[in-house]
């Protein structure tokens, strides 16, 4: 999700809330909240196939963790230990790379529900100055999560 469609959107908010009053809203801040809007409902999508893909990962994984018992138990019978230990070690890999995509996945879903939150309200008809001030810590909220993240890896 891109870090700088949320700071434009909160530059037009800030705009809206501490421009002189005697000024009216331009055309150019219109059409950039299309803009972002248009931005943020890309993201919107990406991040619904994002997480389309990891699902569907995580739903083909599951019988690769039961075969591997079975390996294990069958190479234990023939007395090759090696090959045992081999198949467990390969499902403590794939168990710990399932739970790097649940992770994923939960933050997808974390993403995802922002940016609709934040859809919906950049469409809210009523853009009085206390419900902008709220969008403005929402976002400020959003960006924070942003840049901290859960995982190490990222």
């Amino acid at each position: 999700m891109s870090v700088r469609v949320f700071e434009r959107l909160k530059e037009i908010i800030r705009s809206e809330l501490f421009d002189e009053p005697h000024q009216s809203p331009s055309l150019s801040r219109a059409k950039t909240l299309d803009s972002v809007t248009n931005e943020l409902k890309l993201d919107l999508g990406r991040l619904i196939a994002e997480r389309y893909h990891v699902e569907k990962i995580l739903r083909s994984d599951q019988p690769d963790l039961s075969d591997l018992d079975a390996k294990a138990s069958r190479a234990l019978e023939l007395g090759r230990e090696d090959l045992a230990k081999a198949a467990l070690s390969k499902k403590l890999d794939l168990r710990a790379q399932r739970q790097s995509l649940i992770e994923d996945r939960d933050d997808l879903d974390a993403q995802i529900d922002a940016l609709e939150r934040a859809l919906r309200s950049l469409s809210a008809p009523d853009q009085n100055e206390a419900n902008l001030r709220r969008q403005l810590e929402e976002l400020d909220t959003l960006l924070s999560q942003m840049d901290s993240p859960r995982r190490k890896d990222e």
